[in-house]
């Protein structure tokens, strides 16, 4: 087995035992940060834009399509 995947192997069951013991939060606390998260870009569009328009000079549009808009299907994945 070569080095890389000796390491992938050590690190997935690493993650496995992590989930495991319960020290990861359950889905339902991950999908409420996925709302709060998508909530405040929708709150913040403006000042999210205008920061990409100081510091980058990004136009609205594109940082609103890049940057701000996030699709609230993704939600339903989880």
């Amino acid at each position: 087995m070569d080095a890389a995947v000796a390491a992938a192997a050590e690190a997935r069951e690493r993650l496995r035992a992590s989930f495991a013991s319960g020290r990861t939060r359950p889905a339902a606390w991950r999908e409420a940060q996925l709302r709060g998260l998508l909530r405040m870009a929708a709150e913040m569009e403006d000042d999210i834009c205008a920061a990409l328009r100081a510091d980058l000079a990004k136009p609205q549009t594109e940082s609103y399509v890049h940057e701000v808009y996030t699709d609230p299907s993704i939600i339903s994945c989880v």
